[in-house]
């Protein structure tokens, strides 16, 4: 077909010339989808699409060393209600180290549960081997009509297996834009990658199409894993897989909730692929109750996102703590800057005492303060360095200013008065009723932001790692004034300089972010003082700068605590 398309449009370009080219490459999509429209279709492999009244299912867990993981997806995964399903659990161990992920996988369960243990020895280091060596074993065992896999960092629901055997069986025989192979109860976050490439209804629930789809729970009908074949060991196992997909026009498939949340911060496969995969992925729309508390303790983003109850914000939050506001500001922040004033000013339920503006001495910043009853501050009163002392000039870009900016943040005590302040980014407009104590606790909010370079640097700094994997950079943050002070001193007396050149000296300079202020006192915080906060999500959405204007309150749709307007988004 590739080539088919290739020719066409070299011929018809001839033909008609470059003005038709467009059209071309239209209509023979238009084309392509129709030859496609029914499974089994000559442009494409046929695969099954039903399964016998009374079916298997054979599925493996892939452990392989993080015994963390693994006890966590095992105390779910035999919570299972397992309704009227056939099921064989294959707990499969790839020559662990670990000796705990024996005792896990040895360990006692419910008769109900039909469980197979296998150990091998380690095998390739890739995803693939484990896994075309667990469905080899599986094929061993039983007939089964379905084969499956999941990663040992799978945290189940326990109405999964329910809930994605009528969702994707239904789809599987019903579905008629795509050949559809492989199904999984894990929609990922990491939807870039993936490429969603539609939504559907079933009379069950809704089902998205994908390009490609990680495989943190994986399952085929097992004539389809026949006809397709097994994985390459190789480290590039899923992209060589999606291509041979492609070739077939068959597209992966998983229900739109997600019934599986990813436990894992760190991937047993990054000690050997080419680029580690650091940014903890989670499930989107995961099912919004009904876990065990096995999700809170595994702390992912998707439980601060779907499942945890927050209390922060919304019509009738309030709280009698007064606060000072922070926010540094340059004259390219000046479009956003009334905005994100009006939005504090609106929305912050606590006394605010002054709206502080530190920014350099220009006449436009100062005529704002005065006409916006806000107290400017020269930025050099507040950093505990001078701009031209900095020098952060990574590949070229001079970013002296980005890291000044933070320094006067963690300097902010010194203009507030009062036991707390809070620092807003320059960029980012509030934009529902909100509070950052609640009980005396401090409201640390979770974001998408996570960024490795600042999770390393933060153990450069403390000589301790980070207790979650979970990014505190939320473009907002309060600052309890005494613990403040108390990070400040921290890093002083452990590397025997002034707090800012210590970090200066730790951070890699070469990368264009190496520091977070918010990143850094959030897991201060976190790993001192986990009684004195809160965490919940932070519901932020990154807007154009070209929708600045009286209209951006509009923008306030679904939940949604802040707007932000930055640079990179023009």
């Amino acid at each position: 077909m590739a080539r088919l398309k290739h020719y066409t449009k070299q011929l018809l370009t001839f033909l008609l010339g470059e003005r038709g080219k467009a059209y071309v490459s239209m209509q023979l999509q238009k084309l392509e989808a129709v030859l496609l429209a029914r499974p089994g279709s000559l442009l494409g492999i046929r695969l099954q699409s039903t399964l016998p009244q009374q079916f298997k299912i054979g599925m493996a867990v892939l452990a392989h060393d993080r015994s963390e993981y693994l006890e966590l997806c095992l105390e779910s995964l035999f919570k299972t209600k397992l309704h009227n399903y056939d099921i064989t659990f294959l707990l499969q161990d790839d020559g662990s180290t670990d000796p705990e992920v024996r005792e896990i996988i040895d360990r006692p369960r419910d008769p109900r549960y039909k469980i197979v243990r296998f150990y091998s020895p380690k095998g390739h280091d890739s995803w693939g081997a484990a896994f075309n060596k667990a469905m080899q074993k599986l094929l061993e065992l039983d007939d089964f009509d379905i084969l499956g896999s999941c990663d040992s960092d799978a945290l189940f629901h326990p109405e999964w297996l329910d809930q994605t055997m009528k969702i994707c069986l239904w789809a599987k025989e019903h579905h008629g834009d795509h050949i559809l192979g492989p199904f999984s109860s894990f929609n990922s976050s990491d939807y870039e990658f993936h490429r969603i490439l539609g939504t559907y209804a079933s009379p069950y629930g809704s089902y998205v199409v994908k390009y490609r789809m990680g495989a943190l729970n994986y399952f085929y009908f097992k004539r389809d894993l026949l006809k397709l074949g097994f994985y390459a060991e190789d480290k590039n196992d899923e992209t060589l897989m999606t291509e041979k997909f492609n070739r077939h026009y068959v597209r992966n498939y998983s229900t739109e909730t997600s019934y599986v949340e990813h436990i894992g911060a760190v991937s047993v496969l990054n000690k050997w692929r080419p680029t580690p995969v650091r940014a903890p992925v989670y499930g989107i729309n995961l099912a919004e109750s009904g876990w065990g508390d096995e999700l809170e303790k595994a702390d992912t983003l998707g439980f601060y996102k779907y499942v945890k109850r927050n209390s922060s914000f919304g019509d009738n939050v309030r709280s009698e703590t007064p606060l000072d506001i922070l926010i540094p500001a340059i004259e390219k922040d000046m479009p956003a800057l009334p905005y994100v004033v009006e939005g504090a000013r609106k929305y912050i339920r606590h006394p605010i005492g002054s709206i502080f503006i530190l920014a350099p001495e220009l006449s436009s910043i100062k005529s704002f303060c005065e006409k916006n009853n806000c107290a400017f501050v020269p930025e050099n009163t507040v950093a505990p360095i001078q701009k031209k002392d900095v020098h952060y000039v990574p590949r070229g870009l001079d970013r002296s200013g980005w890291l000044l900016q933070q320094f006067m943040k963690l300097s902010g005590d010194k203009i507030s008065s009062h036991d707390y302040f809070l620092a807003l980014d320059a960029d980012t407009v509030l934009m529902c009723p909100q509070v950052f104590l609640i009980d005396g606790q401090t409201i640390l909010l979770h974001s998408d932001e996570h960024h490795h370079p600042y999770f390393e640097l933060f153990f450069k700094l403390f000589g301790v790692p980070t207790r979650t994997p979970l990014s505190f950079v939320a473009h907002q943050m309060l600052f309890n004034r005494n613990r403040l002070r108390e990070l400040r001193n921290a890093i002083a007396i452990r590397h025997n300089k002034a707090w800012h050149e210590a970090i200066m000296s730790k951070m890699d300079a070469t990368q264009s972010s190496a520091f977070s202020e918010f990143e850094t006192y959030g897991h201060w915080m976190h790993n001192n003082y986990p009684g004195e906060i809160k965490r919940e999500y932070w519901f932020n959405t990154s807007v154009s700068k070209r929708h600045l204007g009286s209209d951006i309150w509009s923008c306030n749709r679904g939940p949604c605590r802040s707007i932000s307007f930055h640079s990179y988004t023009e």
